[in-house]
């Protein structure tokens, strides 16, 4: 087991300045005898001397990345800016358009709403005005079936007063006849009482009287 020096450098370190994966730079070492067999052991960590050949066919292998050079280009960043302007109030204009479709929305949706409550309420009415054509109906045929009952039952009642009319009026002749026949009787009977009071009388008087009738 090595001791670490300021020569050597951890495979780790090294991947990490080259910005490659550990894994993939220790990989690329197996492959290679050469280079792995320039490598060091100190601690847990493999390390390679930097002044060794195996690190400068590591070094050639994954070199550093050139520095990035910024280069301030003043046109391009205020175009940049504006650009960044200008989609800052397209956002804002974005969101306020969102906001009018989110009340367009709403006030679809309260519409929808009444539409289907208007069109809920008109097939109620509707219903309503079925079954109310349909009561009409049925009140018309009763109607016209309780005026043909009443017809029926007011030809019956007029035969029937008709009739009792006709029995009335042949009790009433009746009775008259039966007040003539009485009257006649009653003559009848005052005339026999007048002869029987005369006979009456005839036997009783003497005979001048009958003969002058004075009795």
């Amino acid at each position: 087991m090595g001791v670490m020096s300021e020569n050597l450098v951890s495979i780790s370190d090294f991947a990490s300045s080259r910005q490659q994966d550990r894994g993939t730079v220790a990989a690329w070492i197996r492959k290679h005898p050469e280079v792995d067999e320039g490598c060091t052991m100190v601690g847990k960590d493999k390390c390679i001397d930097i002044n060794s050949a195996a690190y400068r066919m590591l070094d050639k292998q994954y070199p550093l990345p050139l520095p990035v050079e910024v280069v301030v280009d003043h046109e391009s960043r205020d175009k940049l800016l504006e650009a960044q302007d200008k989609l800052l109030q397209a956002q804002e204009l974005i969101t306020e358009l969102y906001k009018q479709i989110g009340e367009k929305d709403k006030l679809i949706a309260q519409n929808e709403s009444a539409q289907l409550l208007l069109e809920d309420k008109t097939k109620q009415l509707e219903e309503e005005k079925e079954a109310h054509r349909k009561d009409v109906e049925k009140a018309d045929e009763k109607a016209e079936e309780d005026k043909a009952l009443y017809t029926h039952e007011w030809l019956r009642a007029n035969e029937a007063e008709k009739k009792i009319k006709d029995l009335e009026q042949k009790m009433a002749d009746m009775e008259l006849r039966a007040q003539e026949k009485d009257k006649e009787l009653e003559e009848k009977v005052t005339i026999e009482r007048s002869l029987r009071e005369e006979k009456l009388r005839m036997e009783q008087a003497g005979f001048f009287k009958r003969i002058f009738k004075k009795w």
